[in-house]
């Protein structure tokens, strides 16, 4: 992964401390009860982002951290090795 340490770690507890808060997610996913869940053809990608964007990583972190020298496909692959699928 080319993600350094810092920001992988900082995801992470971002995502873990959402989950914690809110245990339900995964069955909600599993379940299709999310905004828009007809349009959907990869459930475990469309959870990986929405975990990322619910959780108190601000936007303007993402942009001006990992974007300066990470694109989504490196994103994606960090999101993976932290969020477990949802369909196995």
């Amino acid at each position: 992964m080319k993600i350094t340490e810092k920001h992988y770690r900082e995801i992470k507890q971002a995502i873990n401390i959402l989950l914690e808060a809110h245990p339900e997610l995964p069955e909600s996913y599993i379940a299709g009860d999310f905004y828009r869940s007809e349009l959907v053809k990869d459930i475990d990608k469309r959870y990986r982002w929405d975990l990322l964007n619910f959780s108190n990583i601000s936007a303007k972190y993402i942009c001006d951290n990992l974007y300066s020298y990470l694109n989504d496909i490196h994103i994606d692959t960090a999101l993976k090795s932290i969020v477990k699928p949802l369909i196995k």
